[in-house]
């Protein structure tokens, strides 16, 4: 589905995104980066360095992890979509890239969502219960090795 018809049907949160300035979940799949990004991940490495460092000197280990819904998996790569008058070029390939610079060097995981049947509802991307149950049980088995038997 395109963008403009998401907004003109109101079936997601782009009505609340800003796409003009990038305060928007969805300018990690802008493409090329803009150097607001670029600005974006160094200071939320920064961040999470820090964080590391906070955890660590607490005896812990920093594990940063996400989940990959079934449409993050469809590659719609060099799509340039139209949202009220506006094209945006966009790729799933960029948001990878991204997630990719902003974790490297830390313990990270993606877990992917393996329902089909994932949505909180149909104007919620959030997941409903059944996929929290999936995405942490396979969060577990990731971790099982992490995790130091008592």
């Amino acid at each position: 589905m395109q963008w403009q018809e998401l907004w003109d049907q109101d079936l997601s949160q782009l009505r609340n995104e800003n796409l003009d300035i990038e305060k928007s979940t969805m300018a990690v799949l802008l493409t090329p980066r803009s150097s607001r990004m670029e600005y974006g991940i160094e200071l939320t490495r920064r961040l999470l360095q820090k964080i590391e460092q906070l955890v660590t000197s607490n005896h812990g280990q920093l594990v940063i992890f996400r989940t990959q819904k079934p449409s993050d998996q469809i590659d719609f790569e060099k799509n340039v979509f139209l949202l009220n008058g506006k094209y945006y070029r966009a790729s799933q390939k960029q948001r990878e890239t991204t997630t990719e610079d902003v974790n490297r060097g830390f313990q990270a995981y993606t877990i992917p969502i393996r329902l089909q049947d994932w949505r909180a509802g149909p104007r919620d991307g959030h997941l409903n219960e059944h996929a929290v149950d999936q995405v942490m049980e396979d969060l577990a088995a990731r971790l099982n090795n992490v995790i130091p038997r008592l």
